[in-house]
């Protein structure tokens, strides 16, 4: 097992941003709208029930900056269907569709941008834990993409901390009892910093991700994470049970 092919395993989680990967060579702003959250503009709150509220605020100026610079991408590479809404654009319709840009303006609804209640998704959740944080609707939806969570102030920064800890908590693995295969089932009886824990992995070469020279991620069949952070620091008998598996 390959450390390139484990990290690569280990992203399938990401956002709209890692799918673009692959395009970062030619800017990030290629990719078609990507909502970048950022301080001056993206307020967030922790409600009376204990959840992640957003609030956006983005000035006029900025906003038809944005627009602009999408239009100009949609020009440059023919797609005639995509229309960006700009006030007193004229009249040009698009192809084969006869309505106005105008006529397309007044019938798409206002961008929501209140949200009681999002989510945040890491896009590569065991290299860059604190960058490229997807914020999500309830119903999956992403809102933005917040490049580095630090920028924030530091009470929005202790919001996120506790969101992403909730959300990916990671049990570190101390020993492991056994080891049982079967069938393409690994069977795992582990001594945890929280406690025993028993959990199943399938496919175990896609699920025991080696991080590093030293760290190795286990991901079970609900999709819990299980953390060895350094193997070599397991007595012999349980190191012997992870070689084998690796």
């Amino acid at each position: 097992m390959t450390e390139n092919r484990d990290v690569q395993n280990s992203e399938n989680e990401g956002s709209l941003l890692a799918e673009g990967q692959g395009k970062a060579a030619n800017g990030i702003g290629e990719i078609a709208s990507i909502r970048y959250l950022t301080p001056d503009m993206a307020f967030f709150a922790k409600t009376e029930g204990g959840f992640l509220s957003l609030s956006i605020k983005e000035d006029k100026d900025s906003v038809k900056e944005d627009e602009d610079s999408v239009k100009d991408r949609e020009g440059a590479s023919g797609d005639l269907q995509a229309v960006v809404a700009e006030g007193g654009a004229g009249e040009s319709t698009v192809e084969g569709s006869g309505e106005s840009k105008e006529e397309k303006n007044e019938e798409k609804p206002e961008e929501k941008n209140e949200f009681a209640r999002v989510s945040l998704h890491r896009a590569f959740p065991f290299k860059s834990v604190n960058e490229y944080i997807s914020v999500r609707t309830t119903e999956g939806k992403e809102i933005g993409i917040i490049k580095n969570v630090m920028e924030f102030p530091e009470e929005t920064v202790d919001l996120f901390r506790y969101e992403l800890d909730r959300r990916y908590f990671t049990p570190r693995i101390e020993k492991i009892n056994n080891i049982k295969e079967e069938f393409g089932y690994a069977y795992w009886d582990v001594i945890t910093d929280s406690g025993p824990k028993r959990f199943t992995v399938q496919n175990v070469h896609n699920n025991l991700l080696q991080i590093s020279d030293t760290r190795i991620m286990a991901v079970d069949v609900d999709g819990n994470r299980f953390e060895i952070p350094d193997m070599w620091k397991l007595d012999q008998k349980s190191l012997k049970m992870v070689e084998r598996l690796l």
